[in-house]
């Protein structure tokens, strides 16, 4: 865990208890713009672009595996000098939450007081067809250089949200802009190519002993990352809640921002208060 660090990271709001949150593939820390601004009254935030996406660096160093994008964020953790710290992550942003759990723990460095994971990818499942498309060396470059940014923005969105949930401009601005980044697709597809670890089935023979407090917060229309997941990481984290939300698709903070905030209102408030005014 050493050498410079690619991912970038904005920080705001206030108090001493921070949250840390990990964004999904294809995405930023734009994913968590409609829980910014309440959030940061009580709370430190600091909102990752991890490594090859949004405004972070795209390095051709081969290293773009879940676990290489943890072990960066468990290098911004110790580098800050954290300690009262929640880990929030969404889709593959919440696979890497685990991850940095796990490498935090064999460290016997602090670990998250608190984990939040939203539509977390976690076991071996079907791989939704953009990342397919990503995954095939020559099919997937020459077919996602052809593909408009804001094009590509449109289908991986369309098959994330839920049926009820309209295609926003903003939404579709606010994700193309890091796919017109030098290399941004080209980074997409490094992740895709390496987005299964090796090493899945003793990550998940570990699950167990992440005995932290944790929301599994789930669409209940999610095609992405099915709600079968968070019914078994709650039957496998020994201090994990599972709240789904109803007609909600994949992209819960934006999907249902406001039923979403008061579940992880509720949660933080038991689980992790930030001790504010």
């Amino acid at each position: 865990m050493t050498g410079r660090l690619y991912l970038d990271a904005v920080q705001e709001g206030r108090g001493e208890r921070h949250l840390v949150f990990i964004h999904g593939f294809g995405a930023s820390r734009f994913t968590w713009r409609l829980w910014r601004e309440p959030l940061r009254q009580s709370y430190r935030l600091h909102l990752l672009d991890l490594k090859g996406f949004g405004t972070s660096a795209r390095p051709r160093d081969g290293a773009y595996a879940p676990r290489d994008l943890a072990d960066e964020v468990v290098r911004y953790i110790l580098g800050e000098g954290l300690e009262e710290f929640a880990v929030v992550g969404h889709s593959m942003g919440g696979g890497i939450a685990l991850f940095v759990s796990l490498a935090l723990q064999d460290l016997e460095r602090s670990t998250p007081q608190a984990l939040v994971l939203v539509g977390a990818a976690a076991y071996p499942q079907a791989i939704p067809a953009l990342i397919s498309l990503a995954r095939w060396p020559l099919l997937g470059a020459v077919g996602l250089s052809l593909i408009p940014s804001r094009t590509l923005v449109r289908l991986g969105l369309r098959s994330a949200y839920g049926p009820r949930h309209e295609l926003s401009h903003e939404a579709v601005e606010g994700y193309a802009a890091g796919f017109r980044q030098r290399r941004g697709k080209w980074a997409m597809r490094q992740v895709a190519a390496q987005i299964v670890p090796d090493d899945l089935e003793q990550v998940m023979g570990r699950y167990p002993s992440i005995d932290v407090p944790t929301l599994l917060l789930w669409g209940d229309q999610d095609r992405v990352v099915p709600p079968w997941v968070g019914e078994r990481l709650h039957g496998e984290l020994p201090e994990s809640e599972l709240a789904v939300v109803p007609n909600c698709g994949h992209v819960v903070p934006e999907e249902a921002p406001t039923a979403s905030l008061r579940l992880l209102n509720r949660f933080l408030g038991i689980h992790f208060p930030s001790g504010t005014g």
